[in-house]
């Protein structure tokens, strides 16, 4: 991903973390690269986080991860960043959902054989 993309990515979130907006952020892939499927390294995946939650958050499936934040770092996630992934993929937040899921499951299945 391009500097242009990682400092536009920044500037959208205020250069803090949509979650607990925190200014001590480091870029995260929604869909982990780890996965092997999914979006990869490009705009439509990647988010600023802060730092205790990106690792907290590791190559979980992101909506598993969630459940066990703090409430107020849940809210955010239902209605700012997912909101936000969903329409830069062209989808509606249950559609983006649906997909994270299906990337996980396929990542899953390739673990598993």
């Amino acid at each position: 991903m391009s500097l242009e993309l990682l400092n536009k990515l920044k500037e959208e979130q205020g250069g803090h973390c949509v979650l607990s907006h925190s200014e001590r952020v480091e870029r995260d892939h929604f869909i982990p690269i780890s996965w092997g499927t999914g979006l990869g390294d490009v705009y439509e995946n990647v988010v600023y986080m802060e730092k205790g939650l990106n690792i907290s958050k590791g190559n979980r499936h992101p909506f598993i991860w969630i459940k066990k934040q703090p409430h107020f770092v849940q809210r955010r996630f239902h209605n700012e960043l997912v909101p936000m992934l969903a329409e830069r993929n062209g989808m509606t937040a249950k559609e983006f959902e649906e997909y994270v899921t299906k990337c996980y499951e396929e990542f899953v299945n390739r673990e598993e054989v």
